[in-house]
């Protein structure tokens, strides 16, 4: 049984769709088929990975979350798996470097990712500096599309500080992919791996994501990351 394809359109999808309404933007940009990564932002809510699994439901999307959750029990460690989630350890830059290297294999064996180049939730809704997560990972999976989106509204529904879900409406504008191979071309290289490469192109490939996450959210950007909260 395919339990990701279940929660998506029979346990999670339809009611998480007629409480959170999302009007879908750029449908036609997505590609086809994997591998590819997706980018939303500004992240701001808990509750957007469940949308965006629920109104992109023609796709298995896997999300990166925090690795703590599969420590609470053994249900929820399944729940996190079968749902799609990849456990993520913010603990330093070489547990960075392993979620990076996760995210590469889904995407070589074809797979589909969704990546928040932040970081972490944006606390004031604005668009933050990315970290070079997302440019690195498409990079290391072959040099796949990565797919700018733009999220409006969702603050709506889960407002900062508020435990409380509320019903309201929202729109998730899909923007047109940007190729990481383009830039190895404008950069004059013929290899995207290579390490010394890797770093410069990654932070150029964070700077064009950013600059359009920003305008398809229609939002204000601030250069400078938002910092991630520390473990209580």
């Amino acid at each position: 049984m395919d339990w990701n394809d279940t929660f998506r359109n029979v346990i999670m999808g339809p009611p998480l769709r007629l409480a959170f309404r999302v009007d879908v933007v750029g449908r036609e940009n997505l590609p086809k088929e994997g591998p590819y990564i997706l980018a939303p932002g500004p992240h701001t809510t808990e509750l957007e990975s469940a949308l965006i699994a629920s109104y992109l439901n023609e796709v298995k999307i896997h999300f990166f979350a925090k690795a703590e959750y599969w420590d609470k029990s053994p249900v929820h460690a399944w729940f996190m798996t079968n749902t799609g989630q990849v456990p993520l350890s913010r603990t330093d830059a070489r547990a960075a470097n392993e979620a990076i290297e996760k995210g590469a294999a889904i995407l070589r064996a074809g797979g589909i990712m969704a990546i928040y180049p932040e970081g972490t939730r944006s606390l004031d809704g604005r668009v933050h500096k990315g970290h070079t997560g997302v440019a690195r990972t498409a990079i290391r999976g072959g040099g796949v599309p990565i797919v700018p989106i733009g999220l409006v509204g969702m603050t709506k529904f889960n407002p900062p500080g508020k435990k409380l879900l509320r019903p309201g409406r929202a729109t998730m504008v899909i923007g047109k992919p940007i190729d990481p191979l383009h830039y190895q071309e404008m950069a004059g290289h013929s290899k995207l791996a290579d390490k010394a490469l890797e770093a410069a192109l990654s932070r150029t490939i964070t700077s064009v994501l950013m600059k359009e996450i920003t305008r398809l959210s229609d939002n204000e950007y601030v250069d400078q990351y938002f910092p991630v909260p520390r473990k209580k």
